[in-house]
This record gives structure tokens, C-alpha cells and sequence, in this order.
């Protein structure tokens, strides 16, 4: 597979812990050929990586991991250099991003990280900055409703390429967090043109709070879901434009700001930038203002947010007031820490992800309906099913192998995520493979895994994960 190098990093550090060593962990963004989807203009035609490793060591496995559901690849990348860190650069990791990133405009977002001012992106993207920032239209996006399943495995099957390519002794082992999980699970089970079924292509899985839910559910919802979601298609709406779901690019962008003014020092402890802009998102009651902290934690934790796939135990909001506004009066409330509230997830990781970094971010932009419709579909990781066979055939799914899975497979639920772990109990019971590790992380909701803090080894993925790499790494047979 071609591979384009992007950007290069210094050794990056900041906010992460030690772990056991002191390995410096090194970063770089690449480019790599994807599928060549006849109705994509070739420029789409990429997905983008970024490498976690430590400097001149040749690592023994190599672990692909994509975002979840309207996320982007610096979600994974705490998890990803605490991974490399405790490994001591046996494992390299590589964050994807999907072909939707090419569609983003971050212009706006790298001026402000230029300038340590998250005001200069939201004068770019919001408030008409002369610059010259003009928003994607569905209607010149047709294209997107041919990135489905199968364009999205293809072009995962050319990173594994590139990723055995440039470590042939390594293992490869594929995973994934939340949406990301299932379409591990799905490359598992494909069956690819040349013959190849797609857990020959991998050395192992690893599930980060993410799985399909089985039959049962597909019957139940995920028809239902596939269907309401080609309707939104044959509207025209090829990329997800749903704010209340937090699946936007204006939600995105709001989000990706709020978490520069959340985690720059000088921004952290002011009034919110966002509230005034979304009002009814946080329904606060009279008399009261948050920091742009606050205003972040809030839309994170899972105590005062309805977005499932975006809830964490993050702290909570601070009723003794920081100041009162001179102008208003208003008392203006901080955010409680997690260690504080004695929560796992440290709320400065989490808006370090989303923020424009290594030259990439933490959320997908512009995510293609497309991929959300047949993931649904593919509920069942059976393109065979009486139940979806017709459908999948359509769509050209190629789910066929599941019950044939035969590669080891780590698995880590959130168990305030309602359904993670009998996700993968089912998948359990339904594949070939007898190396089946789960972990039940009690009091995590869907993002902790990501951004539980490590210090002292407290970040219960990373914990079991690192000796599970060890294990499963090294040359094969």
C-alpha cells in the first residue's frame, strides 16, 4: 500500500503519565491508498493514520485501532501512547482516521491552536470571518452514499497491508472503540473477492467497549435503524447532520472548540464561550454561568448528558461559585475533577483528544449515513441471514464468516453502558476462537476506557490490554 507522510512529530508527552518506564513515544500522520471507490473523486480515495512508537525499536505487534461513532483518531490517542509507553515500544499502535477527514476544513481550528485563542475558530467557522469558510452541502456529497461497509473494510484491508508491509515479523491485531469494535468484528467475518476471509488477514481483536448486539437485536432495531437511515439518504442527506444526536459538523466544531477553551490555561476559567450559542444544550437555571470547563463537562458526563456514545465519569459541576460577574452578577460555577469526585476519567484528557493535534482531531465531521445504515444491517455479522440476506446482498456485505473466527480476541466492557458485556458474551459463544479475554470495567460508562486516567496504573484498559499485547505479540507460528 502507498504510504504519505503527513506530518512529523517531536516525542509527545504532554499530559500523558509515565506508566512503568520512560519511553519516549513518538507520533507521525500518514496517508494512506485506499479503496479506489469508482464514484470518489481520487483525492477521497485515503485513509488517514497516526503512529504511536518508540523511535528506532522494532516492535513485535502492531495494533489498528478505529474511533467510534462520529469520532476521529486522537480519541485513541491517550490510550494509544500509554499503550506503546507500557509496552516499551514491543507494541506500535496506529489511530485511524476514515476517508471523511479529507472533507474537513481545519484551517480555523490550527489558527487557533497557533494562537492559544479558541475565539479565532469560532470567528472562522460561526461568525462569518472574511477567511473564507464555507460549509460542505449535501447535495455536492452524493458520492458519500457509496461509503458503506464494504468501502470502508477495503480500505482497512489496505492499512493492515501497509502496517504487515512495513513490520513483516510483526503481528497485526485489529480493534476498534464502540462503532469501531463492530467493524473489527465485521473484517473478521469478511469474505473478500481474492478468497481470503478477513481474520486471516489479523493476528487478534481487541473490543474497547464496542460489539454488535446479535440477532435479536437486529430484528428489533437495527432494521428499523437501517431503513430510517436510507430514508435520510434518499433525502439527500449523505453525511450526518443531526445535532441533537451530537452527529453535526457545527456539533463537532462547537465541541472541538469548547475543548480548546476547556484545556488552554488561560480560557479554562472564564465564562463559557458556548452556552450563549447553545442554550437549550445545557439548560442552566437563572442566575448562573460555567466555565468553559464546566461547560465541557457537562457535555460529557454521564450524569448530565443524554448522548450515550459521548458519557464518561468525568467530575462534576462545582456549586460554590469561582467569582461573581461584575457586569451581570451572575455567579459563575468551575468543574470538579475527577479525582475530586473519585471518578476515573480526567476531563483534560478528554478535551486534548478532540482538539486539533499531530494533524488530526477527535471528531469525524462529516459522518457518512452510508456506514452508519449497514452497520445497523450488519447487527448480526451474518450476511447470510434470512433475516438481512436480501439487503446485505444489495449492499454487497460480505459478512459471512463469523462463526469461523478463529484469532484471540480481548475484549473490555463498560458496564454503565447498558448491553456492553452481553455484546460480547454472544459474540463469545457464536465464533470459533477459545482465547476470548473480557473485562468488566464496573462504574465506566462508553468513554471511560479512552480517558480513565493511567497514573498509577488506575486506567483499567490499558492495564490488562499491555500484558495482553505481550502475549499475543512476536513473530507468528
Amino acid at each position: 500500500a502507498k504510504i504519505t507522510p503527513l506530518l512529523s512529530a517531536t516525542p509527545l508527552l504532554p499530559g500523558a503519565s509515565r506508566g512503568a518506564s520512560d519511553f519516549l513515544v513518538g507520533s507521525v500522520y500518514e496517508a494512506v491508498a485506499g479503496f479506489d471507490e469508482p464514484h470518489t473523486p481520487d483525492e477521497y480515495d485515503r485513509v488517514g493514520v497516526r503512529r504511536f512508537f518508540v523511535p528506532e525499536t522494532t516492535p513485535r505487534a502492531v495494533l489498528i485501532l478505529m474511533p467510534g461513532f462520529t469520532a476521529g483518531a486522537n480519541t485513541l490517542a491517550y490510550v494509544a501512547r500509554e499503550v506503546v509507553r507500557g509496552s516499551e515500544g514491543q507494541v506500535e499502535v496506529w489511530a485511524l482516521d476514515r476517508r471523511t477527514f479529507a472533507l474537513e476544513d481545519c484551517h480555523g481550528m490550527a489558527l487557533a491552536e497557533t494562537q492559544e485563542n479558541p475565539f479565532a475558530a469560532l470567528s472562522y467557522y460561526f461568525l462569518h470571518d472574511p477567511s473564507g469558510f464555507a460549509e460542505r452541502k449535501q447535495e455536492d456529497y452524493e458520492f458519500l452514499r457509496h461509503w458503506g461497509v464494504a468501502t470502508a473494510i477495503h480500505d482497512l484491508r489496505a492499512v493492515i497491508h501497509a502496517a504487515r508491509a512495513r513490520h513483516p515479523p510483526a503481528r497485526v491485531i485489529l480493534g476498534g472503540h464502540s462503532m469501531g469494535g463492530k467493524l473489527a468484528q465485521i473484517y473478521a467475518a469478511w469474505e473478500f473477492e481474492d478468497g481470503v476471509w478477513g481474520y486471516q488477514d489479523i493476528d487478534g481483536l481487541v473490543l474497547i467497549d464496542g460489539g454488535a448486539r446479535g440477532p435479536e437485536w437486529t430484528r428489533e432495531h437495527g432494521i428499523a435503524q437501517y431503513h430510517e437511515n436510507m430514508a435520510a439518504i434518499a433525502r439527500g442527506e449523505y453525511f450526518w447532520n443531526d445535532p441533537a444526536r451530537g452527529a453535526s459538523p457545527e456539533f463537532a466544531r462547537l465541541a472541538e472548540i469548547g475543548a480548546m477553551a476547556a484545556s488552554m490555561p488561560a480560557w479554562r476559567d472564564r465564562p463559557s464561550l458556548l452556552v450563549p450559542l447553545l442554550p437549550q444544550q445545557f439548560d442552566l437555571p437563572d442566575g448562573v454561568a460555567v466555565t468553559n470547563e464546566a461547560a465541557l463537562g457537562l457535555g460529557t458526563d454521564r450524569a448530565t448528558t443524554d448522548i450515550v456514545y459521548f458519557q464518561s465519569n468525568c467530575g462534576a459541576l462545582d456549586p460554590t461559585p469561582r467569582a461573581v460577574l461584575a457586569t451581570s452578577g451572575i455567579a459563575l460555577l468551575g468543574w470538579r475533577s475527577h479525582t475530586d469526585m473519585k471518578e476515573p476519567s480526567d476531563l483534560q484528557v478528554f478535551a486534548r483528544a478532540l482538539r486539533e493535534d499531530g494533524g488530526t482531531n477527535g471528531l469525524e465531521w462529516y459522518g457518512a449515513r452510508a456506514l452508519t445504515a449497514e452497520i445497523d444491517l450488519l447487527g448480526n455479522l451474518d450476511s447470510r441471514s434470512p433475516l438481512t440476506a436480501e439487503l446485505s446482498a444489495r449492499h454487497g456485505l460480505r459478512a459471512f464468516h463469523t462463526a469461523q473466527v478463529a484469532v484471540p480476541v480481548f475484549a473490555i466492557a463498560a458496564v454503565e453502558n447498558e448491553g456492553s458485556v452481553a455484546r460480547i458474551e454472544w459474540y463469545r459463544r457464536v465464533i470459533a476462537s477459545t482465547d476470548v479475554t473480557l473485562v468488566t470495567a464496573d462504574g465506566y460508562a462508553h468513554l471511560d476506557p479512552l480517558f480513565a486516567d493511567h497514573r498509577g496504573g488506575r486506567n483499567r484498559l490499558i492495564r490488562a490490554l499491555v500484558p495482553w499485547l505481550r502475549t499475543h505479540s512476536g513473530p507468528k507460528g
